[in-house]
């Protein structure tokens, strides 16, 4: 193409003239021909804007993208070593996250500072103290204040007592309950606490594990005792248990100390050549304590056979009813020792033993086990072993039954 101006030859499509600079008018007018190929003016800037961007940009823009992941991958990747090799680092950083939150937590007030450093008692004070018209000018915010307060101050409380109770500190355990309940009651005289002193069910929940726990510890430990022959602090831990613990649990332990004191004692005895007597008022002075234990009575009438005593005994039995029993119905009644006046002390026996018949019990005196083997309605296919049996499973009026026997038999002089 000629500039018009210097008619320099330019090539096809200049916009200008590379020699004078003139405008090259034609190549905007139109677009000339070179031999049968037509050349286009390149598309000015608003035909890009709406054509788009050219796959050469796309490309720039995707490799400055991919650039910037790599060297995020690669600064985490640094510090996180950084952070592992160097331990020190960690802990100025911890202490300094640390110190942020203390000042923090001072720049939410002295509210919650107090509480956050657990000191519930100086929190709940500061609440009652307030005026009124401070208290109630966020009634709600200091309320829940209040809230979390009183339960910190039940919880750490628990907590203590637990401590105490794991290291046998009972009396202490049971002295912060009651110091915290106390409180509490304190409390209920305070308008502003009032509704929430009420929510004690956790409290009353942790005196009855306390309790559960107490009754574990006084029998473990009784029985130690027991088995130590150290009745002077069975006794003592068995009255002081009776003022924590209910009448029949501290009565069940009780028994059982009791029963393992005896056998042990009569052991100790038999091993000193002591004489069936002494044996015998032994076993009779805490007959009472362990319930009339049938293993107890059974040691007592094996010493009454051993003193010769029982070979003066007439063995007929000339007072049973027809349908077996020499007591008739003992398991569901009282008997009366106007029951009990013309049986020979030989039956006595048997009536006493009769009662643990009617549970299928074998007997170490073999003579019982053929007497009551001979009842129809003793079943010696389902008897139990006398070592094993469970005296719990007499009910009240047998044992009743059973201590009116005895208490005849020593009227009798049979005892």
């Amino acid at each position: 193409m000629k500039c018009p101006n210097c008619q320099t030859e330019n090539s096809a499509g200049a916009k200008f003239c590379m020699k004078c600079g003139s405008k090259l008018e034609a190549a905007v007018q139109g677009a000339p021909t070179q031999g049968s190929r037509t050349y286009s003016p390149m598309p000015d800037a608003a035909e890009k804007e709406k054509t788009g961007p050219s796959d050469t940009v796309l490309m720039i823009v995707a490799a400055v993208l991919g650039v910037a992941a790599i060297a995020g991958i690669g600064v985490a990747v640094w510090f996180y070593l950084r952070n592992s090799a160097d331990p020190e680092l960690n802990m100025r950083e911890e202490k300094s996250a640390q110190t942020q939150s203390a000042e923090e937590s001072a720049a939410a007030g002295p509210l919650q500072e107090m509480l956050e450093n657990m000191r519930y008692t100086e929190l709940v004070d500061t609440l009652l103290a307030m005026e009124d018209l401070e208290f109630y000018s966020d009634e709600d915010g200091m309320r829940e204040y209040l809230r979390q307060a009183l339960v910190g101050h039940m919880t750490a409380v628990v907590n203590e007592a637990e401590a105490l109770a794991d290291a046998g500190d009972f009396e202490g355990a049971y002295g912060k309950i009651d110091a915290e309940a106390a409180y509490r009651d304190n409390l209920k005289g305070q308008g502003r606490v009032y509704p929430f002193t009420e929510e004690s069910a956790e409290l009353e929940e942790e005196r009855e594990r306390l309790t559960s726990r107490y009754a574990d510890y006084v029998r473990q430990n009784t029985q130690t005792m027991a088995e130590q022959m150290d009745l002077g602090g069975m006794e003592s831990m068995l009255a002081q248990a009776s003022g924590r613990l209910s009448g029949a649990d501290c009565g069940r332990i009780a028994i059982d100390a009791y029963y393992t004191y005896v056998i042990k004692a009569v052991d100790q005895m038999q091993a000193e050549g002591k004489n069936p007597y002494e044996i015998m008022n032994l076993i009779d002075s805490y007959f009472e304590k362990t319930n009339y234990h049938g293993y107890l009575m059974e040691l007592w009438d094996n010493q009454n056979a051993q003193s010769g005593r029982t070979g003066t005994w007439r063995t007929e039995v000339t007072h049973q009813g027809s349908d077996g029993f020499l007591l008739n119905g003992s398991d569901g009644r009282y008997i009366n020792k106007s029951e009990l006046g013309n049986f020979t002390n030989y039956e006595l026996y048997l009536a006493r033993w009769e009662i643990y018949a009617r549970h299928n019990r074998k007997f170490a005196d073999s003579a019982l086990n053929t007497y009551f083997s001979q009842k129809s309605w003793y079943n010696a296919g389902e008897s139990q072993n006398f070592q094993t049996f469970d005296d719990s499973i007499l009910n009240e009026y047998e044992k009743g039954n059973i201590r009116t026997i005895i208490e005849y038999e020593k009227e009798c002089g049979y005892r």
